[in-house]
């Protein structure tokens, strides 16, 4: 301390040696004023006085003004009064004057002493001329307990750190007092937490260090935090106050998770998607593909703000205009099987009733005659037997019948039948074994009028019995033949 005190009374001198020539010209060239020129100022508190600058000369001058020493001169011990001028510049007319407010803050830790400060306004036209007044602070301790260092051993976190806080709390006098310490962490106007220290004891000329450590959650949106300590005595009046600032970063990261249910008649898809970050996600799209076919089945509980059908597949597309840090959305849609039953089942009675209807075996009954009907004749008769089913049938009896207008030729190509006269003509049978799924097979005969024809010869249907897969038997005709 006694090797400041020397600093200071030496660079002191010095000045007032430099400038005691130039302050006989500050009548004639510009004059200052300062108001008031002593002052007292309690530890933690700013006081303001008013410099008033006058341009004695002839002519528009520019002023400079400066505090000295600076408070940035650390040596000395001066960094515990912080000087701010209002302005740095005047411009003056020639005959006017202005009035510029030089402020002092003086730091909680600061010590009781009168510090004296220069004052000088200078000129810019004119570097020799300039006056100087002195301005003399007396500090003043509010009280002898005061918060002394406030520090965090991290000032840049990621989401999910934690940060430690370290405050010091100092007792300059010799009374011994117990106080109460108040740390709080918050955002604005919003308290995200609050530590209360009772102190029960701090003694004379002696120091307390009390520590805090506070753990940012997962989605704390990034931004600016303050740490704010306030130490109150123990009738809970103020003492002294600090704070500092922490800042956390800023992460992205939206989480999907897609989950499938089922019931009997649907299959349930959720997508929740989620911000685990901790900046506000917005105007984002979560999408979701699906077959073409099966978008046929396809039912939204929330409807996709658009679509669009590329190379058999269709992609919905859901927007989600914001989502908080922490926050969760649902996007849910439904694969109704109800629909794909119905069809399945539709088609499954279609492909029965075909194969009932439709599939099942049949006989084709043709005939062919070239020229005129004449005695002798010959005309070829064809049955085109078929199994259009699945399954093999057995036990084939294929029965036609020729009119007595004719007469049946005994060669034949294909089977022989067993022939019988009947009334209505010659009854013609031939017997299968069976036919396989989807076996044809081709039944020929020839016969010849007995005289001639005028007009047509009507043959009648050809019939064939069956037993089928489930051992019922059953029936099925051509259609009859008309010979012109």
């Amino acid at each position: 301390m006694k090797k400041k005190t020397i600093h200071l009374i030496i660079a002191f001198s010095i000045f007032v040696v430099l400038v005691t020539p130039v302050k006989a010209q500050g009548v004639e060239g510009i004059d200052l004023l300062i108001l008031p020129s002593d002052i007292k100022i309690n530890t933690t508190e700013t006081r303001s006085i008013n410099l008033l600058i006058i341009n004695n000369q002839n002519f528009v001058d520019t002023i400079s003004l400066s505090v000295w020493p600076p408070t940035t001169w650390s040596d000395i011990g001066l960094d515990e009064i912080r000087t701010t001028l209002e302005k740095g510049n005047v411009n003056l007319p020639p005959g006017s004057n202005a009035t510029v407010r030089l402020s002092f803050t003086v730091a909680s830790s600061a010590n009781e002493a009168i510090t004296t400060f220069i004052v000088t306004a200078k000129s810019i036209a004119s570097p020799n001329v300039s006056s100087s007044k002195f301005v003399n602070i007396r500090v003043v301790r509010k009280t002898d307990v005061y918060i002394s260092g406030l520090t965090l051993d991290k000032y840049l976190l990621e989401p999910e750190e934690c940060v430690l806080i370290t405050t010091t709390i100092t007792n300059f006098g010799s009374n011994v007092g117990s106080y109460r310490l108040q740390t709080d962490v918050k955002t604005g106007s919003l308290m995200l937490t609050r530590f209360d220290d009772f102190i029960e004891q701090i003694e004379a000329m002696s120091m307390k260090t009390i520590t805090k450590t506070y753990c940012f959650e997962k989605h704390t949106i990034a931004g600016t935090y303050t740490v704010e300590v306030t130490l109150k005595n123990i009738l809970n009046k103020f003492v002294d106050g600090r704070s500092a600032s922490v800042r956390i970063k800023e992460e992205s990261n939206i989480m999907y998770e897609k989950s499938v249910s089922y019931t009997p008649f649907a299959q349930t898809k959720t997508i929740k998607v989620k911000n685990e970050g901790n900046v506000l996600e917005y105007d984002f799209y979560v999408t979701e593909t699906v077959s073409e076919f099966i978008s046929k089945f396809f039912y939204p509980e929330t409807q996709p703000a658009s679509f669009e059908s590329v190379d058999g597949k269709v992609s919905y597309r859901w927007l989600v205009d914001s989502l908080e840090p922490g926050q969760e959305v649902q996007i849910k849609y439904e694969i109704r099987f109800f629909s794909i039953w119905f069809s399945g089942l539709l088609l499954i009675i279609l492909i029965f009733f075909a194969f009932t209807y439709v599939y099942r075996p049949t006989i084709k009954k043709t005939a062919r005659a070239v020229g005129h009907l004449k005695r002798g004749k010959e005309i070829s008769v064809l049955l085109e037997l078929k199994n259009s089913t699945i399954h093999e049938i057995k036990t084939l009896v294929i029965t036609d019948s020729i009119p007595p207008i004719v007469q049946l030729d005994q060669t034949f190509e294909t089977i022989k039948p067993t022939t019988k006269k009947t009334e209505a003509g010659t009854e013609l049978t031939w017997k299968i074994k069976s036919l396989q799924p989807l076996e044809e097979r081709v039944l020929t005969y020839r016969i010849k009028p007995v005289v001639d024809v005028i007009g047509s010869i009507k043959l009648p249907s050809a019939t064939v019995s069956y037993v089928d897969n489930k051992k019922q038997k059953k029936t099925a005709s051509s259609h009859s033949v008309e010979i012109k």
